[in-house]
């Protein structure tokens, strides 16, 4: 079982188990060439910026989702509350009851309760179409 750091946002939802594999029918966590990445700035700029944060909660997260006119409201993955908004402008997501922004990483790590590394690579896995 991979070893998580706790988080202050607990949630139902299954972790992304984006650094398992499959091994005998158990699932083994794959350590090692991912402790010690380092992104440059401008891919995560990319991460942050060029992915659609209403395209990402709604299609690659598969969140709760309701539309009020342009407005996309989303249940927030950390209070479980609807009082929540989308900036397609600035590409942020807002809780209002938590008072928790997000971006696209801050949004994967907090929905699928990973780390920063695992959400990077799952966006880049999905989005930029990169592998490890």
């Amino acid at each position: 079982m991979c070893v998580r750091r706790q988080r202050k946002c607990s949630n139902t939802r299954p972790a992304l188990g984006l650094l398992h594999r499959i091994k005998g029918g158990a699932s083994v966590p794959v350590y090692g060439a991912l402790m010690n990445c380092y992104y440059p700035s401008d891919l995560l700029r990319t991460l942050r910026n060029q992915i659609p944060i209403g395209n990402l909660i709604a299609n690659g997260l598969k969140m709760e989702v309701y539309r009020r006119g342009s407005h996309l409201r989303f249940r927030c993955p950390c209070c479980g509350c609807l009082h929540t908004a989308t900036n397609p402008k600035t590409n942020l997501a807002r809780c209002f009851e938590c008072r928790k922004n997000f971006n696209p990483i801050d949004m994967v790590m907090a929905a699928g309760q990973c780390s920063f590394v695992e959400a990077v690579e799952y966006l880049k896995r999905r989005y930029l179409g990169q592998q490890l």
